[in-house]
Order: structure tokens, then sequence, then C-alpha cells
């Protein structure tokens, strides 16, 4: 039987948590397995590729966690930020204002 999805603050045994460790255990196993996978291809890849790689991913997480909160960013302004503060090159990018240097220092945090 499934239960009706709800957050966890609205379980009716909220903070006292409850699981099934076999069913945890698999879905965690999984999730590991697909992990090293990742970091498996990741060490094929040239390093600065990797870290390029790791600028969009920073970049595209700040726009989108902006949009949760109903703010619509520049994503080139974004990743220009994110590209400073990981020593990229981030010539021909805007100059980003300051709320989104704010937003790249505490994702890269």
């Amino acid at each position: 039987m499934q239960l009706p999805q709800t957050w966890v603050w609205q379980q009716s045994d909220w903070p006292h948590f409850r699981w099934d460790q076999g069913v945890l255990a698999q879905a965690l196993a999984r999730a590991r397995l697909a992990q090293g996978k990742v970091l498996g291809v990741t060490r094929l890849l040239d390093a600065k590729l990797s870290l390029e790689a790791v600028a969009t991913i920073l970049a595209e997480n700040g726009v989108t966690t902006s949009a949760i909160e109903g703010e619509r960013l520049d994503f080139d302004a974004v990743r220009s930020s994110v590209a400073r503060h990981l020593g990229l090159p981030s010539t021909g990018l805007p100059d980003p204002p300051r709320a989104v240097d704010g937003l790249v220092q505490c994702i890269a945090d």
C-alpha cells in the first residue's frame, strides 16, 4: 500500500521518522552506483573540461534556484559570475549584478 505523498513536516508523526531499511538500502545502492559511474566518466575528461561542466551546472543551479523564488536571472550573467569564482575566462559575458555575485557565492560555498 502506497501512502499519499506529503511534505515531511505534514506527516502526523513529525519529527519522528520511520523507514523500511530494505527499500531504502536498495535505493541508496542504486544512487551510489550511479554516482560511481558519473565519477568514473569524469575521470576520463580533461580537467579544464570538467571545470567547465561544473561551471555550467552551477550556473543552471543559480538560475533555477532563483526561479523558485520568482526571480528570473540572465543565464549569461550568472555564468559570468560563476566563471570568475572558478577562475575561468568570462570574456564576452556580461558583468553580473551584485545580487548575482552574492547568489553564486552562496551556491559555490
